[in-house]
């Protein structure tokens, strides 16, 4: 099998602690439920984005991480007087 990925094409995401809050809550629910497609190439991608954020963040191991995702979901969520 060939490789058609260029070996250059890699990404470094940044993101702030919001984001990466709910990034790691949505991918959690996400992977966690979806069984059906487990082979699939999406799967995989998402499952080891998860485990990196896994690695790097220390919130959602905290006794108050529904507080926190709560507001970082708030302070997200655009609001009316844009």
């Amino acid at each position: 099998m060939s490789n058609d990925t260029n070996a250059t094409d890699s990404a470094v995401i940044n993101l702030d602690a919001d984001h990466a809050i709910v990034l790691f809550e949505f991918l959690s629910q996400r992977v966690s439920k979806d069984h059906s497609c487990a082979a699939l190439a999406e799967s995989v991608v998402l499952n080891a984005v998860l485990c990196q954020l896994e690695g790097q963040l220390v919130t959602p191991f905290r006794a108050d991480y529904l507080h926190v995702l709560s507001g970082a979901r708030s302070r997200l969520t655009p609001t009316d007087d844009i």
